[in-house]
């Protein structure tokens, strides 16, 4: 069972160590213990939603982290809390993760600094000359900014990468707009990774994430057994039976779940032990057939996995 327990480990980011939040007006930062920040403290910064942080994002976080050891620089991640799609679109974000799970991602791919900065409409109208030298240039000193090169920054999205490179020339800060990696002949992107879930392709999700796809759950007991309740704000995986793990404290049960992703909601078919407290994390495998009982059965019948929990770095909500 050891490839499962680590495989779980990482999709419950168990081995995050997140540091303490230092909240400023708009912000809250998140620094390496004797990080100095500052307007007059020169960063490179890689800037982004970071929705999933899939292994594209990681791509850009590592190209940052290169340009920053070469510069002998300290490196910030810098991103948006809640995710900007939350307040500057109608439809449902179908989040691959939710905020406090990105931040503390986040601090797996060990930054000096995670810079989480308050989305709100009146913040989505900062120019992206504002955003960079007035909003972000008050935190930190901008010696490099990295982005996707599909990125937008500013009021409507009015600032492109190039955008930002001559605003960099003018100012005097480096700017790179990193081409998406391609993974199978496509870029990887938080979209195709959303795409890929709710078709219940989660072997081909997990290859892009970088993990299997984990969702934070509410479990109540009722006659008919156990349901599991999901933020409606989620991506969800397509209706149907799934084999999955649920996760609470340090023990994580194998199980086969009957999902509903129209209410965000999945009954319990077989599990060996259901959580003994009210918050769990469902770590999605594969969706199974229904005919496929016998297998169904033997998968569940497995001893539990034990997690690592030591370096947990908080509680489940």
């Amino acid at each position: 069972m050891e490839d499962a327990a680590f495989a779980l480990e990482e999709a419950l980011l168990l081995h995050a160590a997140l540091p303490p939040a230092i909240v400023v007006p708009g912000a809250t930062l998140y620094a390496r213990e004797g990080v100095v920040v500052g307007a007059d403290r020169p960063f490179a910064c890689a800037i982004g939603a970071f929705d999933g942080l899939h292994i594209g994002h990681r791509a850009l976080i590592d190209a940052a982290r290169k340009e920053a050891d070469a510069r002998r620089l300290p490196l910030a991640v810098v991103t948006f809390v809640p995710d900007p799609s939350e307040v500057l679109s109608k439809r449902n974000p179908e989040r691959l993760s939710c905020d406090d799970d990105r931040i503390v991602a986040l601090s797996l791919v060990d930054p000096d600094l995670i810079v989480a900065f308050d989305f709100t409409w009146d913040f989505s109208r900062n120019s992206y000359e504002t955003f960079t030298l007035d909003v972000l240039g008050s935190i930190v000193g901008l010696a490099s900014i990295h982005v996707g090169a599909d990125f937008t920054f500013g009021a409507d999205g009015a600032g492109s990468p190039a955008d930002i490179a001559r605003l960099g020339a003018a100012c005097g800060f480096s700017a790179f707009g990193h081409e998406l990696i391609e993974k199978d002949g496509a870029s990887v992107s938080s979209t195709r990774i959303r795409g890929l879930i709710k078709a219940g392709r989660l072997a081909e999700a997990r290859e892009l994430l970088g993990r299997p796809y984990m969702m934070r759950a509410s479990a109540q007991m009722g006659r008919e057994g156990a349901t599991l309740s999901f933020d409606t704000r989620s991506c969800m995986p397509e209706t149907g039976a799934y084999a999955c793990f649920i996760a609470s404290a340090n023990t994580a049960h194998a199980a086969v779940i009957d999902l509903d992703a129209a209410v965000c909601r999945a009954g319990v078919r077989m599990c060996r032990a259901v959580p003994a407290t009210r918050s769990c994390s469902v770590v999605f495998m594969a969706p199974v057939p229904e005919s496929d009982d016998s297998h169904l059965r033997m998968w569940v019948q497995q001893e539990a996995v034990c997690l690592d929990t030591r370096r947990w770095a908080r509680d489940q909500r």
